[in-house]
């Protein structure tokens, strides 16, 4: 019907037919469609007035229909074009758009029944359409409004949403097609939302329920959740835009969700999967993992808020992880990177380290179950970590705190300490690897540690328990044991470093321990095996024995302080031990060197020298039990040594000094042994005492000249040994200072079993100076022969005149007052000799010990000194003249009260300067020499001195030794030579000049003495300071006090 229609009436439609209205037309009165189906193919075909549609209203046409549209029936959108419906309808009767766009203006465009949309529906307005879709159609959302889907829509075509806000209070509202969102897409629902989301638009989530998204997204605009739950159980279903928590995300799937996710929200991760979180998040409201495995690969992948790990956190990242982890959960740390946890966990599920490194920098930060670490587990904190430990992989100590583990670990990839202190409160706290310690490792615990332990670090031993360190270490650091007890049972157990001992280290091994040991504690040496302690030792708290041999290869290896001696101490060293010795063990000396014994010891198990010598000080010195003597024994104190038995073996000696005595058991000396006895003026008694006696070898007696202030015409007898049962046997040999007696000549020495007691060894001795037909051996002389070079006798009373009456049978011519020195052993002379006669130094050297004389005052008897022999003293005096053929030697002071003839050489016997040779008469030299220590600098510098009271005569030449000068300006100069007579003698300087520095000295004489005067020039030392060469008569004094060292002078 094309007729245009206008005026104020209506137009009703009845019957069953379709009719179409075409035309554009303006009648006001509204339209009924009472029956059949009123087609408009215009959009004003239908006039302005109302439509009541009771029966279908087709609109075939596009533009704006802006009519209202009541009734109960149905409107049909057909045609191709797009056709608005701006009213608001309240037809009942649904709609069917079977082609062309469909654009509802207003929420109620669409009246009050269901939608079929086969085509196009676009929503642009705002509200609640409640309208239920259907349909093979699209939905558009257009508008800048909010629009609200709130039926369970079955359409099919899918929706776009082109500009405003969608908002789907259904599960179903947008049906069962995918969703282009380029808008925003507001999802108030509870369900499983699975329609796919594409487009550059924002996804929304409202509502306190919980909604799954379950599709494989791809819209860009972000996701919103601003209330309840949003669960993604795809993780592309989130598409790719970032996601906004501000209540809960629920990532239900596996995969990678790398959408950056903000907000005050929290995520859960649920489902049995592994799903990564790689992007940089900064939700605060938590994390919940509920079941599956959850994996960060951004160190803030789970944002900042607290982490509840009820199933697997795994961290493959590096990094700060500073989130607090709690639950039932594990923690799992992969990938190479080093991750730091710093947060205060309790997660209870243990942790495992796969690979890179894991770093707790809290003590709780590994939460309270146990530690699987198959890579690194670094541990910067302090406190006590208490969770156990296994795995292949590495424990790192860093920090400069102190950290305990306390856990039984069985970890195997070893444990680094690199700073701050490592405490192990458990023997298996650091598992079964090595350790590699540059800081500090304490061990307060009991137990063997069998860890090798290296590095530049060291190890404490802390806490009352016992605790063994059996492998070969080697750490350089030094240990310290606090309290307890430390057993080393390998000798390397204790490292390279000093130890400090403060309470107790015991050496359970055997082999050369090198270490230093300090500190107030003790040492313990058990175990069966040999072990030696070769270190400069100070430690205070004493020595314990147990058991094996303790070897001291250091006379202070022991410390200070007692030695309780329970099996073998064995002292291969030198020195003087003056630690006291306990115990039911035996000390055995060894090694070639001299050992002194100086404590009050009580050891009972006896005394072994095996080598070497040893020298005991003290009475007490060799404890209770027998001596076995293969090498040197000195019993060298003022009193009696009671022993057991004592026995010399074979080639060994024992010697009783100078007021020494013995008492023993059993004295057994064996053959090719020796028994030596020093004697003193005041022995009254026998110096041996003993239950028995056996015999052998030789029998040396020293000290022969001090048994008697003088020696008289009767011979000296004494008891040297008494024993209360026979003495068996008897020595094969008898010597005075280790000369065969026989060949004495100047001593008659005998020794026996007393012929009368057989319980007593006699020795009897005379002087040949003073012998006579009646009680000597051998016819009075004045010849004293000692043979042997470096062999002394020294002779303390003094010689006089003899009547040579008193031997008239004499068949030596001697006259009784005249001594000849022969041999190249030395004679000391410790009196004050009288005898009148010369004196004939003919071999070796004749000494005057301090205040010794020869001649009495104002005698004129001679000291010849031949060639390569030596005479002299230490603040001795010659009553009478010298010539010197050979060396005359004096220290500190030596007067000749006479007149000297100095072909030889004049010498001092000091290496000091301040030594004076006094000629009371004159001095002659004969091509002489004289050598003088001097300091070289100005006039006061100490030198020693030659003073002559008379004149001097002949030539000599000077040698000067400078000791420690370095030159300075001299006035007058260094006086040498003072001469009080006629100084017609000419002294020269050896080569003419001694340098030092820039300084040269030449030999000036001035009024009759002669001095040392400088020249500063720039001379160089041309060898001025000479030592004389040795000629074979140049002989070191004995040490008579003086200060030069002594030949052992055996008497």
């Amino acid at each position: 019907f094309d007729n245009a229609i206008s005026g104020s009436g209506q137009v009703v439609k009845s019957g069953d037919d379709v009719l179409t209205l075409s035309g554009a037309n303006s009648y006001s009165g509204g339209t009924l469609i009472s029956d059949g189906t009123l087609v408009a193919s215009n959009v004003e075909a239908l006039g302005t007035g109302d439509v009541t549609d009771d029966a279908t209203l087709e609109l075939n046409t596009g533009g704006d229909f802006i009519n209202n549209i009541g009734g109960t029936g149905r409107v049909e959108k057909s045609g191709d074009d797009k056709l608005t419906l701006s009213g608001s309808n309240t037809y009942t009767g649904g709609t069917l758009i079977s082609s062309g766009t469909l654009v509802a203006n207003d929420v109620n465009a669409l009246g009050t029944g269901d939608v079929t949309d086969n085509a196009t529906l676009m929503l642009n307005t705002g509200g609640d359409f409640t309208n239920n879709i259907g349909g093979t159609g699209r939905v558009e959302k257009s508008g800048d409004d909010a629009l609200t889907l709130s039926g369970s829509n079955t359409y099919t075509g899918g929706t776009l949403i082109s500009g405003g806000t969608l908002v789907a209070n259904d599960v179903n509202a947008l049906g069962t097609g995918d969703i282009t969102d380029n808008a925003t897409l507001a999802l108030n629902a509870v369900g499983d939302f699975d329609n796919a989301i594409s487009g550059s638009g924002k996804v929304e989530k409202s509502g306190d329920d919980a909604l799954t998204l379950s599709g494989s997204n791809t819209y860009t605009g972000g996701t919103l959740i601003s209330s309840g739950t949003l669960v993604a159980s795809n993780v592309e279903a989130l598409g790719t835009g970032d996601v906004t928590d501000n209540a809960t995300l629920e990532l239900n799937t596996s995969g990678t969700f790398d959408n950056a996710i903000s907000g005050s929200g929290q995520v859960v991760k649920s489902g049995d999967k592994m799903l990564t979180l790689s992007g940089a998040n900064s939700y605060s409201g938590g994390t919940l993992i509920s079941d599956g495995t959850l994996v960060a690969s951004n160190v803030e992948s789970l944002g900042t808020g607290d982490v509840t790990n009820n199933a697997t956190l795994e961290l493959n990242t590096g990094g700060d992880f500073t989130n607090n982890i709690s639950g039932s959960g594990q923690v799992v740390k992969s990938g190479d990177d080093a991750l730091a946890l710093s947060g205060a966990n309790s997660y209870t599920g243990g942790t495992l380290i796969s690979s890179g490194t894991l770093v707790a920098t809290n003590v709780d930060a590994l939460g309270s179950g146990d530690v699987t670490d198959n890579a690194t587990l670094e541990l910067n904190t302090g406190g006590t970590f208490d969770n156990a430990i296994s795995g292949s992989g590495q424990v790192v100590k860093s920090g400069d705190k102190t950290l305990t583990l306390s856990g039984s670990n069985t970890y195997t990839g070893g444990t680094l300490i690199s700073d701050g202190t490592l405490v192990a409160s458990n023997v298996e706290a650091l598992g079964t690897g090595d350790v590699t310690d540059n800081a500090t490792l304490e061990l307060n615990t009991s137990g063997t540690f069998d860890n090798v332990i290296s590095g530049s670090g060291q190890v404490v031993k802390s806490g009352d328990d016992a605790l063994t360190l059996s492998g070969s270490n080697t750490y350089r650091g030094g240990t310290t044991i606090s309290g307890g007890t430390l057993v080393a049972t390998s000798v390397e157990a204790l490292g390279t470093g000093d130890v400090t001992d403060n309470a107790t280290l015991a050496l359970n091994t055997g082999g050369d321990f090198i270490n230093n040991i300090g500190g107030t504690g003790r040492v313990e040496k058990s175990g069966d095996q040999t072990l030696t302690l070769s270190g400069a030792n100070s430690y205070t708290g004493g020595t314990l024995i147990s058991s094996g041999t303790l070897v001291a290869s250091n006379v202070n290896a022991l410390g200070s302080g007692d030695v309780t001696d329970n099996a073998v101490l064995e002292l291969n060293t030198g020195g003087t031990f003056d630690n006291a010795i306990s115990g039911s063990g035996q000390v055995e000396k060894s090694g070639d060197g001299t050992l002194t014994l100086s404590g009050s010891n009580t050891y009972t198990g006896g005394t072994l020298i095996s080598d070497g010598t040893l020298v005991a000080s003290n009475v007490e010195a060799l404890g209770s039990g027998d001596i076995d003597n293969y090498a040197s024994l000195q019993l060298n104190a003022s009193g009696q040594f009671v022993t057991a038995n004592l026995t010399t073996h074979d080639n060994a000696t024992t010697a009783i000094g100078a007021g020494s005595a013995l008492r023993a058991n059993t004295l057994t000396q064996e053959a090719n042994s020796t028994l030596a006895v020093h004697l003193i003026d005041s022995n009254s008694g026998a110096i041996v005492t003993a239950d028995h006696a056996n015999l052998g070898g030789t029998l040396d007696i020293t000290g022969i000249g001090n048994v008697a202030k003088s020696w008289t015409r009767d011979a000296y007898a004494y008891t040297l040994i008494d024993t209360d049962s026979a003495i068996n046997s008897d020595f094969a040999q008898f010597t005075v200072a280790g000369m065969d007696a026989k060949q004495v000549d100047f001593l008659t020495v005998d020794g026996r079993v007393n012929a009368d007691d057989d319980t007593r060894y006699d020795v009897t001795a005379s002087l040949s100076w003073y012998a006579d037909s009646d009680n000597a051996a051998t016819d009075a002389h004045g010849t004293f022969t000692l043979s042997e070079q470096g062999h002394s006798f020294t002779l303390n009373t003094a010689l006089t005149d003899v009547d040579a009456t008193l031997n008239p049978d004499s068949a030596t011519d001697w006259d009784g007052k005249s001594l000849i020195k022969r041999g190249a052993g030395t004679l000391i002379l410790g009196a004050q000799n009288t005898y009148s006669g010369d004196t004939d130094v003919q071999e070796g050297a004749l000494w005057l010990a301090e205040t010794a004389t020869i001649g009495s005052a104002g005698s004129a008897q001679a000291v010849n000194i031949a060639a390569n022999a030596a005479f002299g003293g230490h603040n001795a005096t010659v009553n009478g003249h010298v010539n010197n053929l050979g060396n005359l030697y004096f220290v500190d002071t030596f007067t000749v009260n006479g007149d000297v003839v100095n072909s030889s050489a004049m010498i001092s016997g000091s290496d000091q300067p301040n030594n004076t040779l006094t000629i009371a008469g004159n001095y002659t030299g004969n091509d002489g020499h004289l050598y003088l220590n001097t300091q070289l600098g100005d006039d006061s510098s100490p030198t020693d001195k030659l003073i002559v009271t008379g004149d001097t005569a002949g030539s000599t030449t000077l040698h000067i030794t400078n000791v420690n000068g370095l030159g300075a300006q001299t006035v007058n100069g260094i006086e040498v030579i003072e001469v009080g007579g006629q100084s017609d003698g000419d002294f020269r300087l050896y080569k003419g000049h001694v340098d030092i520095n820039a300084w040269t000295y030449t030999l000036k004489q001035d009024g009759g003495d002669w001095y040392l005067r400088s020249e500063s020039d720039d001379v160089p030392d041309d060898g001025g300071e000479v030592t004389p060469p040795d000629d074979g008569g140049e002989v070191t004094p004995p040490d008579d006090g003086g200060d030069v060292t002594p030949p052992d002078d055996g008497g």
